[in-house]
């Protein structure tokens, strides 16, 4: 949901849920060791890959100030 430039802002989200994983394995229980290191990993990569990269290369009329949380803008 996060693809297009308009739901740019999605990817917060996506952070969130990111580090959401990575303490549950120690505020959870029933976790194995794998488990648990699979979660942490899933939650890095799950922040790395949201944080916005590129030039903002459309616009979308109204949806462009949204679309420059985080982003670096080309004019």
């Amino acid at each position: 949901m996060a693809l297009s430039e308009v739901g740019r802002p999605l990817r917060l989200a996506n952070i969130i849920f990111g580090a959401w994983l990575i303490p549950a394995p120690l505020l959870l229980t029933g976790y194995t060791g794998l488990g648990a290191v699979a979660n942490v990993t899933a939650g890095v990569l799950l922040i790395l890959l949201a944080l916005p990269v590129g030039p903002i290369r459309s616009h979308y009329g109204a949806w462009d100030r949204w679309n420059s949380i985080g982003a670096v803008r080309r004019n």
